[in-house]
């Protein structure tokens, strides 16, 4: 194990007593503490061991006396003493209590229930929330229904497979349409969208579908915290039989049977909606960024403090650090949750486009525009979250308008002469040295300070090594699942990661894993598996290995790296007659060996 992974269960020690202290005053604090150990120091302050409530009840039951100092009552029988070097190489997890040390103090505590209940707690927490995922994502898939999320200026932002069934189009091809424009092309008609917007309720409709077809749609508004409709859900199922009875039929029980069928259709939207809705809730509630990094930790508490406000808020990091994780963080804890998330890579786009991307356009604004106009992308963050990344490089005329927009809340589309109106959080972020691009005459400076009201920094990942282990084993997981492989990554392997500089940070990693799954050949993922320019930093890492053993026989650092090549052969093979053959030596070697080091033999 090595000194990171110790630390992430290492619990720091307790309150200590000096060796002098009489024995009345640890049992008075374990009385007041109900801490089950107390750390005890001599004169200079060097850790001499601990004293726990068995140690005190072993000697009662000896002679009946329980007097004097404390240290008569330190025994090694539940305690091992060893230093921060010797756990970081091999730490056993058995009954005793493991105390480390560095120089003579006392840096931390381990025993065997701190990393089950870590672990327990870890797989609990993620079990729950995927079977939670799962379940709802196979009902959004399977419900009968065709189910839409409408945005508040129509369009389409989410379509069930069901879709398909009902108007004879793949879901992905409406998700970013506008539901007036396909009510346009007469795929259905009347659309519910605008009589929900007009009456703020739950409204059910006979709608037409192409090919004369008939349906009934429920629509239902999500309301956001000022009032405003964010979103429209719209429910669809076809039933053109039914509906041409009842046009045909003038008896009172049909139309019963029509209105109970109607009734209970709303309700089971209602109740679907309804479940939506807290998942969505549920989702939000359950975002955690996790990091053993304590800048990290700091830069996810400014998050949550800004992400209650409506303070613009300026990423800053390099490229592949996560700051488009971390604008979705701030967004989802906001109180515009329930708003657009509108995400514009400012260096994308060509500088031509960028403009009518941004703001939108009127028919006939230009040659080549669309007939019927554009909305713009801040437009469609009304009510949300405008995130801007790489702003550094939008271009110096558009800087003048984006200026315009923060100050006055408005704007006017390209070719337009009417204002629009917007109520957006802005978020930034960027790779770029602002201050420097002020200077060279790049970038507003009365724009940077409209920009950079609460700046946020990201750490590269170098200067976080603590969270490469955690980040490549979920990295790891998710590219299993994808491509239905079961890789896991040796030991040496895991030493490289934490070694290597990343000079693409977060994203250089995910992508190394993917491949490492993809191109790997074994179950195990081992060092010569990796790029060349990862595997040039293995030599350092050798030489640290041995500096570390400095002051150990040669036999022993011999032996140890005689069992390492053994186990991580053999996991690659698993068979003593193939590591035979490849090690170039008898079976029998092989079998006596791996019995000396107790490694698991099979055949």
């Amino acid at each position: 194990m090595d000194i990171l992974a110790l630390k992430q269960i290492m619990k720091t020690p307790p309150k200590a007593l000096k060796a002098d202290d009489n024995i009345e005053r640890a049992i008075d604090f374990f009385f007041k503490t109900g801490v089950d150990l107390i750390p005890i120091y001599d004169e200079q302050d060097n850790f001499m061991g601990i004293v726990t409530p068995h140690d005190i009840i072993n000697r009662y039951a000896m002679n009946r006396k329980i007097k004097g100092r404390v240290e008569q009552f330190i025994t090694a029988d539940r305690c091992r003493i060893i230093s921060l070097q010797e756990a970081a190489a091999e730490i056993d997890m058995d009954e005793r209590i493991t105390c480390i040390c560095d120089d003579g103090k006392l840096v931390g505590i381990v025993r065997m229930e701190y990393l089950m209940d870590q672990l327990k707690w870890t797989n609990d927490i993620l079990k729950q929330f995927e079977d939670r995922c799962e379940e709802y994502e196979v009902i959004f898939k399977n419900y009968y229904d065709s189910i839409y999320d409408i945005a508040a200026d129509g369009t389409i932002l989410m379509a069930n497979p069901a879709t398909k069934r009902t108007i004879g189009m793949d879901p992905m091809g409406i998700i970013g349409r506008n539901i007036r424009e396909m009510e346009k092309d007469k795929l259905y008609f009347p659309s519910i969208f605008d009589s929900v917007l007009t009456k703020r309720e739950t409204i059910t409709i006979v709608q037409n579908i192409e090919a004369d077809r008939k349906a009934i749609v429920t629509g239902v508004p999500v309301f956001g915290e000022n009032g405003s409709i964010t979103r429209v859900i719209a429910a669809t199922r076809e039933i053109s039989a039914l509906v041409d009875n009842l046009e045909k039929s003038t008896l009172i029980k049909d139309m019963e049977a029509l209105q109970w069928k109607l009734q209970e259709m709303e309700e089971t939207a209602e109740t679907y909606f309804s479940e939506i809705r807290k998942l969505r809730k549920g989702n939000k509630e359950k975002i955690r960024i996790k990091t053993q990094n304590s800048e990290m930790k700091r830069t996810i508490e400014m998050c949550e403090k800004v992400a209650i406000t409506d303070s613009n808020v300026l990423i800053l990091g390099e490229s592949g650090t996560g700051k488009d994780m971390l604008a979705n963080f701030i967004h989802n804890l906001s109180g515009r949750s329930e708003g657009p998330l509108i995400k514009i890579n400012c260096g994308a786009i060509p500088e031509s486009l960028l403009e009518s991307e941004l703001f939108g356009y009127e028919k006939g604004a230009f040659t080549g525009a669309n007939k019927d106009g554009k909305v713009g992308l801040i437009e469609l963050a009304d009510g949300g979250t405008l995130f801007l990344n790489e702003v550094g490089e939008m271009p110096l005329n558009l800087q003048v308008e984006l200026l315009q927009v923060i100050q006055d809340k408005k704007f006017m589309r390209v070719g337009g002469s009417k204002e629009v109106f917007i109520d957006i959080r802005i978020i930034s972020a960027t790779n770029k040295a602002l201050d420097i691009a002020i200077k060279n005459g790049e970038f507003r400076e009365d724009l940077y300070y409209r920009l950079n009201v609460v700046p946020i920094e990201i750490p590269a990942l170098r200067d976080r090594r603590e969270d490469i282990p955690g980040l490549s084993l979920n990295f790891l997981e998710c590219a299993n699942k994808k491509y239905k492989r079961n890789k896991t990554l040796s030991s040496h392997a895991m030493n490289m990661l934490i070694n290597y500089d990343w000079p693409g940070n977060v994203r250089e990693l995910e992508n190394l894993i993917e491949r490492l799954v993809v191109v790997s050949e074994n179950d195990t993922i081992y060092p010569y598996d990796f790029p060349d320019n990862i595997r040039m930093i293995d030599p350092v890492y050798e030489r640290s290995w041995i500096e570390k053993r400095q002051g150990e026989t040669l036999k022993d650092m011999v032996e140890d790296f005689e069992k390492e090549i053994l186990k991580d052969t053999y996991m690659r093979y698993k068979s003593t007659i193939k590591l035979a053959e490849v090690l170039g030596v008898n079976q029998s070697t092989i079998a006596r060996k791996m019995k000396k080091y107790n490694l698991y033999l099979e055949d």
